[in-house]
């Protein structure tokens, strides 16, 4: 047998006990229904309990529900009045509607976190259920789930229900507290109506709206009513005789007829806005107690901005008591400064020419960090765009992060008639140096660097001989305009040779004169003897000054 048929055992008034066989994995509805069941056992093999399967089984104390069970009926233990616990298995999504209807002997109940949904009238009438925990895998409770439950003192609401339907916790007469989370969009009609003993509640930022008669008869001494909510339905508050004190932030809209009445202690009402505000909101009638009570206006407090060295800082803001405030996105400039220059001195270290001075300029440029309640920083760091809470009158100054840059100065270009410019450095042994632009850190001498000629010909010199500097270790050779010939291996192999300087436009060079020599320059006038001999050799030519 797999299947226990719907009303199977109904109406069987003398059983009181049965075993269940482990073949069976569905128990259809009504299939024990108004039976004298005491205790049942329901097999791992069970995957579904059909609606109302043990609805008024009167003398059934406990039951046994597996892990298989998927699937909980409609009112499958509607009116069990002695049944005292029950653990619903991690394998159950939903807790239908009546499920434990009028379970009035029932102390303890666990939900575990797979239930998503807690049906209508689910726990009505459990008067003996004293504790209940919601877990936040559950988004929606029922219309009258918990209704009548007079002996549940705590609830806990876990962050996830987005929906608490009618009477959900009505006449539940001896809680005195409870927290709905910010996951609750809305409280529904009569949700916590008729809790005698509900002194305090605390409503997140979630809530938008608060349904009619949501805490009528109850005994809430104050209330917050947070900046999320626009409007409260008519007779939200009907009754609530030990109210003495209300909240209403500056975003509140409407309020309904008689939401407030019969609230005859009702004395203090804390506005969130202005007096020109609060005459805006569109009060229904039967609201004396709200509107006769003393109305205290949030004061005001002003933020102001500093731009602190800069420019155009965001205008002021007001701030309202207890409601944070969003700081401005504006955010300040300020503009570049001059810091000065460095000097840079130029010297021709020998070379022919006056010493001369750059000048590089120095630009200072800010950029904008955030603002500090004191102009040094030295008080509390905010950023744009922040949450602003103090009540206080406050300034707040920009901070700035400066840095400052050096332009750089384009450095000349030198020539002489027996050396070869190699640049500009802060050593005047320097063996090389800087061209083109240069980016000084302080004052500061440069040094014009010459290679020289370390081999001067004479100027009687009529013709080099083929090789007579073979091998020579010189760098730098000037050969006289009076040299007419240079014969072939004058200079070959000569090691460290690196410029040979012309002074006359024609000199005949024999192919072979610098034979064996590589990384040479040649130095020399424009369009001479000299100059094609480089272009012929693969020579480096540089003209000469």
């Amino acid at each position: 047998m797999k299947t226990i048929k719907s009303h199977a055992f109904n109406n069987c008034s003398l059983l009181t006990s049965v075993r269940i066989p482990k073949s069976v994995t569905s128990i259809e509805g009504y299939a024990f229904a108004i039976s004298s069941l005491t205790s049942v056992t329901i097999p791992d093999s069970v995957t579904s309990i059909g609606e109302y399967a043990f609805e008024n089984c009167g003398r059934l104390t406990s039951v046994t529900i597996p892990d298989s069970v998927t699937s909980i009926g409609e009112g499958a233990f509607q009116n069990c009045s002695s049944l005292t616990s029950v653990t619903i298995p991690e394998s159950v999504t939903s807790i239908r509607s009546h499920v434990f209807y009028r379970c009035s002997s029932l102390t303890s109940v666990t939900i575990p976190d797979s239930v998503t949904s807690i049906g209508d009238y689910a726990f009505w009438y459990c008067s003996s259920l004293t504790s209940m925990t919601i877990p936040e895998s559950v988004t929606s409770i029922g219309d009258d789930a918990f209704r009548e439950c007079s002996s549940l003192a705590s609830v806990t609401i876990r962050d996830g229900v987005t929906s608490i339907g009618e009477y959900a916790f009505s006449h539940c007469g001896r809680l005195t507290s409870v927290i709905i989370p910010d996951s609750v969009t809305s409280i529904g009609s009569w949700v916590f109506s008729s809790c005698s003993s509900l002194k305090s509640v605390t409503i997140s930022e979630g809530v938008t709206s608060i349904d009619g008669y949501a805490f009528a008869f109850s005994s809430l001494t104050s209330v917050t009513i947070p900046e999320s909510v626009t409007s409260i339905d008519g007779y939200a508050f009907w009754y609530c005789n030990s109210l003495t004190s209300v909240t209403i932030p500056d975003s509140m809209t409407s309020i309904g007829d008689n939401a407030f009445y019969g609230c005859i202690n009702l004395t203090d009402v804390y506005y969130g806005g202005s007096e020109e505000q609060w005459k805006t909101i569109s009060i229904e009638y039967n609201n004396g107690p709200l509107t006769n009570a003393t109305i205290h206006y949030a004061p005001k407090y002003t933020l102001s901005y500093d731009s602190n060295g800069g420019k155009d800082a965001p205008a002021s803001q007001q701030k309202a008591k207890t409601v944070p405030l969003t700081l401005s996105d504006t955010r300040p400039t300020r503009e570049n400064t001059g810091a000065g220059t460095y000097s840079v001195r130029l010297n021709p270290n020998d070379g022919g020419q006056s010493s001369s001075v750059l000048r590089a300029a120095r630009t200072t440029t800010y950029s904008f960090k955030g603002w500090n309640t004191a102009a040094d920083g030295s008080g509390t760091d905010y950023v744009p765009g922040a949450s602003y809470t103090a009540d206080a009158d406050v300034t707040l100054y920009a901070q700035w992060e400066s840095s400052t840059e050096t332009a750089p100065v384009t450095l000349p270009e030198l020539t002489r008639d027996d050396g070869v410019f190699k640049g500009w450095a802060e050593s005047r042994d320097a063996e090389s140096g800087v061209v083109g632009e240069y980016t000084p850190t302080g004052n500061v001498t440069l040094y014009a660097i010459w290679h020289r000629a370390d081999f001067v010909l004479p100027a009687s010199l009529h013709t080099v001989e083929s090789e007579a500097f073979t091998g020579g270790a010189f760098t730098y050779v000037l050969i006289p305009e009076t040299v007419a010939h240079i014969d072939g291996g004058a200079f070959a192999s000569c090691p460290k040779l690196a410029y040979a300087q012309f002074a006359g436009a024609d000199t005949a060079i024999d192919g072979s004169a610098f034979s064996g020599v590589t990384g040479l320059t040649i130095i020399a006038p424009g369009g001479s003897t000299a100059e094609a001999f480089a272009s012929a050799h693969g020579f480096d030519f540089m003209p000469a000054a």
